[in-house]
């Protein structure tokens, strides 16, 4: 880093020497010119850096926006979802009922007419003379 500092420093001092010799100027005057472009520079560069600070927030502020926008958007989705499995869910499980239901019924009147059956099979058998 030293050997790159000093090599930096001799070819500015160079840059100054041929500058001076081109423009006739004095070293004074033009390291003077140097130090207006430099301040010129380093203020660009605060005003850069700034924007770049300003836009930064704002791309945050619009990156943490969207993602709460897809977020209720999700949420909503799954909502939704979770209520059409809800109604599905009792929907089938009142025809499950209501089939069990019929089922029962049926039963029950295969059985009541198989004890009639019986019922008059045996009436039969016994009114019957031996």
């Amino acid at each position: 880093i030293d050997e790159g500092r000093k090599w930096l420093i001799e070819r500015q001092q160079q840059q100054l020497r041929q500058e001076a010799e081109q423009t006739g100027k004095s070293g004074n005057a033009i390291m003077e010119e140097w130090n207006n472009i430099s301040t010129q520079l380093q203020t660009r560069h605060a005003f850069q850096l700034k924007q770049f600070e300003v836009k930064e927030a704002t791309m945050k502020e619009r990156s943490a926006n969207d993602a709460n926008a897809q977020t209720q958007i999700l949420e909503a989705h799954h909502q939704k979802r979770t209520n059409e499995a809800e109604i599905f869910i009792q929907e089938l499980t009142k025809n499950c009922q209501q089939r069990q239901k019929n089922l029962k019924a049926t039963l029950n009147r295969l059985h009541e007419q198989r004890f009639e059956a019986k019922k008059r099979e045996i009436q039969t058998t016994f009114s019957k003379p031996f």
